[in-house]
């Protein structure tokens, strides 16, 4: 679904696709993640909002994700990290959150992703 203006993803918009593996939904105008909107994707095991607009993810966004292993929400307006946006991700293996405008990332934020092997925060200074 890469590169098709899309703004918005509506509560349980993919429960007809419960065995969806990976999704990509990158190039889009999405300003948030909103809780319930990635609902019944509970075998996901990647997802890429890279290039969005999302300065926004809402507590509990991702916690039904309970097999992903790879979130990639690079090239975004994100400007902090906060406990519950995606501590709940126990599987997570490779989280990138590059070239946003991240500049706090609080306390417990991280906690309880016991397997994460690849993280990715980096900022090109001639980006923004």
């Amino acid at each position: 679904m890469d590169n098709n203006n899309i703004q918005s993803i509506e509560s349980e918009a993919f429960c007809s696709m419960p065995n969806l593996l990976f999704m990509s939904i990158s190039g889009n105008k999405l300003f948030k993640v909103s809780n319930g909107s990635l609902t019944c994707l509970s075998h996901l095991i990647g997802i890429q909002l890279a290039g969005n607009a999302i300065r926004t993810i809402e507590s509990g966004s991702f916690c039904k994700l309970k097999n992903l292993k790879v979130l990639s929400v690079t090239g975004n307006n994100l400007e902090s990290l906060k406990p519950g946006h995606i501590d709940c991700l126990t599987n997570l293996m490779e989280l990138s959150a590059s070239i946003n405008r991240i500049k706090t990332i609080e306390n417990n934020t991280l906690c309880g992703l016991d397997r994460l092997k690849i993280l990715q925060i980096m900022l090109l200074s001639d980006y923004f």
